[in-house]
């Protein structure tokens, strides 16, 4: 009765019987003797230990990957910060270049150094039209290296 009630297998190897005892009946397994039982319960073992150690080596492996390939991702990574803020900033430079040259064409300055001129009534507003100025007027001409003060003879 113990034996049909126990949580864990029971392994019987009575020996020397010809008939088939009820232990062997309600038993996990039953062997024809001890040694029989020994070494069934060793088999057992063996292939236990042998799954562990399978699965053990898998284990280490899978870590081993999984680890390679966080170091693979990290180096990636701070390859990345590395490169992206000099990148950014180097693509900042060249905009900031090319600003600068638009401004420097755009510059008044350089304008009357090509043989342009600007020209300001007495009130320092530009003369854009001859209808902004009269015979009589005191005009500013401002040129590259320096200014001429003018009055208004004619107005054609």
């Amino acid at each position: 009765m113990a034996i049909s009630k126990c949580s864990h297998p029971v392994f019987t190897g009575i020996g020397h019987e010809i008939d088939t005892s009820i232990a062997d009946i309600v038993a996990h397994t039953a062997n024809k003797t001890p040694t029989a039982c020994a070494q069934s319960v060793i088999a057992i073992v063996e292939s236990f230990l042998s799954e562990l150690s399978y699965s053990a080596g898998s284990l280490r492996s899978l870590t081993q990957t999984a680890v390679e390939r966080a170091r693979s991702r990290i180096a990636v990574s701070v390859e990345r910060l590395r490169t992206r803020p000099r990148t950014a900033l180097e693509r900042q430079s060249q905009k900031l270049m090319m600003h600068a040259a638009s401004v420097r064409l755009l510059d008044p300055v350089t304008t009357m150094a090509r043989g342009w001129s600007i020209t300001r009534d007495s009130a320092g507003n530009v003369v854009r039209s001859i209808s902004d100025i009269k015979k009589g007027d005191t005009v500013v001409t401002a040129l590259a290296d320096g200014s001429i003060t003018s009055t208004v003879e004619g107005v054609a």
